[in-house]
């Protein structure tokens, strides 16, 4: 089980890293901010960040207008 986005949720078979997290949840990832554990973690870790029991994943989406 993690938490994501301040609620408790568990993890479906098969996701293993943070870029699978991001995939299933299909968050628009144009402007995509995710914070693992209160860190930002870069784009280019994704793949490599491994998604673990009691971790806590945020996402931040910034959005430009006017």
């Amino acid at each position: 089980m993690i938490v994501f986005n301040g609620k408790e949720q568990d993890v479906e078979p098969g996701i293993k890293s943070l870029s699978d997290f991001v995939r299933v949840t299909k968050v628009e990832e144009e402007g995509l901010v995710v914070l693992l554990d209160e860190v930002v973690i870069k784009r280019e870790k994704w793949d490599s960040t491994e998604i673990k029991d009691g971790m806590a994943i945020e996402f931040i989406n910034f959005v430009s207008g006017g």
